[in-house]
């Protein structure tokens, strides 16, 4: 039975990846693929200046992290724990999960396996939340700043507000014992855990780590600013937030995809079309984007098997 659900998660993660790869081919096909490869060749060696605003964010994170430990591990050690688990998270396709049971056993140097689990588990519900709050925040303002389409504007306000109270009840489960309750019983069922006892979780350390999580969301427009000075453009803070909101719905919708894979660069097409630029440019941000995803996955990753090796070795000194 186990074997089962393995193979079926294995095998419907690569589904929705396909699903994804799909999309961003079509995307592709259709459009003119000289325009984003001239972008691309206007960029050059400047590409590694998109890699940096991510920094920004990554700190937020783990500030959200740390918030939920009640800074019981050093920040460096969660640093770590954020660059390397969100890679893992980046290349398993399993809805971006893969890296989740890496970092709890991470923090299990410093802390209980209970309180690693807790502390992920809350993490991973805040940062959906967030997500979730943070597009129904970018819909409306988009609502309120731009003349739309009535269609548009149905749209766009309805999913906005729909998304705005998903959020409170959301926040209200999160704060209640139900997750917890659940996630304790699974784990007891898995074997992974015999007692698992859950500390309630204080409002005041809830809006602290949500905070954290929104700082970071709100952190991704400065990378949209950056791609957009590279390919030697001046955008408007509402265009940001279009392509912001495009982005941030595409992934709340659709987020079975893993990383968004062909949605997201469908929502930023689709946001350049709403704001009267070619689809191909939208392509090209895209595709930088995906660009910027890929580097902090291979860093990531490398930084991990660097970090073995090292260890490694040293426990091989100290034997010898």
């Amino acid at each position: 039975m186990k074997e089962t659900k393995s193979t079926y998660k294995k095998y419907s993660g690569l589904f929705f990846l396909t699903i994804g790869i799909i999309i961003l081919a079509v995307l592709v096909y259709f459009l003119d693929i000289r325009v984003i490869l001239e972008s691309f060749s206007l960029l050059g060696y400047k590409i590694g200046l998109v890699f940096i605003p991510a920094i920004f964010w990554i700190m937020a994170n783990t500030m959200c992290l740390s918030t939920l430990l009640q800074h019981k591990i050093p920040f460096p050690n969660l640093l770590f724990n954020q660059v390397t688990g969100d890679a893992y998270n980046v290349i398993t396709p399993f809805a971006g999960l893969g890296g989740e049971p890496y970092k709890m056993k991470h923090l299990t140097n410093w802390v209980s396996l209970n309180e690693a689990s807790e502390a992920i588990l809350r993490d991973r519900l805040i940062h959906s939340l967030s997500g979730i709050t943070y597009t129904s925040f970018t819909l409306l303002a988009v609502v309120a700043l731009i003349p739309l389409e009535k269609a548009f504007f149905i749209t766009f306000i309805s999913v906005g507000l729909v998304l705005l109270v998903l959020s409170g009840i959301l926040a209200f489960i999160i704060l209640s014992s139900a997750p917890n309750k659940y996630f304790g019983a699974i784990m007891k069922k898995l074997k992974l855990l015999e007692d698992y006892r859950s500390n309630p979780l204080s409002r005041s350390t809830f809006l602290k780590a949500w905070g954290f999580k929104m700082v970071g969301r709100f952190l991704n427009m400065v990378e949209f600013l950056v791609i957009f000075i590279l390919l030697g453009m001046q955008p408007d803070l509402i265009e940001i937030i279009t392509i912001s909101a495009m982005l941030a719905l595409s992934g709340t919708l659709l987020f079975i995809i893993p990383q968004g894979i062909g949605v997201n660069e469908a929502g930023i097409s689709g946001a350049f079309k709403l704001i009267g630029y070619p689809l191909e440019l939208g392509l090209t941000f895209g595709l930088i984007r995906r660009a910027r995803v890929i580097f902090w996955a291979l860093f990531g990753v490398g930084l991990h098997v660097g970090y073995l090796f090292l260890k490694k070795r040293k426990h091989l000194f100290k034997v010898s």
